[in-house]
């Protein structure tokens, strides 16, 4: 995909290797769901996701934010199989009128389609709009760029999702950051 080299933590990879290693499960799929979208699923009754986690799955034309046919392809899904894209900020419906009485809440309760954790953690930082960056170093580091435009980092270093703002972001991860914390600190 434009703008995202393939990891290992992207859905698109976990697919194939279920496709190769254990076809007879590659065959049973009706669904492909993220972990977030799995409890909106739950509570409205839409297999849904928002563009800043499809962003993440590298089935995803982050670009256009659809879904890639070059992708689905590749990994041998349909559409069908795929969710429902919204803008995270979107609703995707009320609860079922079964979690309405289990919980007992109204019907009227809204569903949001919610965001990536990144995506998410810049909006409570204020890392929106054109410019703005923000670093993360925790369990992970990442380095997060909004944008109102889509780019591409040339070198692959940065990754190219669609931002729970409804704009763009480029971002770096490394995934075991936590030495970095000390490292940090001990300069100061």
């Amino acid at each position: 995909m434009e703008g995202n080299i393939s990891f290992t933590g992207f859905t698109a990879p976990k697919i194939l290797w279920v496709k190769n290693k254990e076809p007879q499960n590659f065959e049973r799929i009706k669904k492909i769901i993220l972990p977030k979208d799995y409890i909106a699923y739950k509570l409205s009754g839409v297999h849904c996701t928002d563009a800043s986690d499809a962003s993440g799955m590298l089935i995803f034309d982050v670009k256009n934010r659809c879904w890639s046919k070059e992708m689905m392809e590749i990994c041998h899904v349909k559409e069908e199989q795929l969710a429902k894209i919204f803008e995270s900020y979107e609703v995707v419906g009320n609860v079922t009128e079964k979690i309405a009485q289990e919980l007992e809440i109204p019907t009227t309760v809204k569903i949001v389609a919610g965001a990536g954790d990144n995506a998410a953690a810049a909006i409570g930082t204020g890392t929106v709009g054109d410019g703005m960056c923000n670093i993360s170093l925790g369990t992970s580091g990442t380095i997060f760029i909004s944008s109102k435009k889509f780019g591409v980092d040339k070198n692959n270093a940065l990754h190219s999702f669609d931002h729970a703002d409804g704009n763009y972001h480029l971002m770096g991860c490394m995934l075991s950051a936590a030495s970095c914390n000390k490292w940090w600190w001990s300069k100061k």
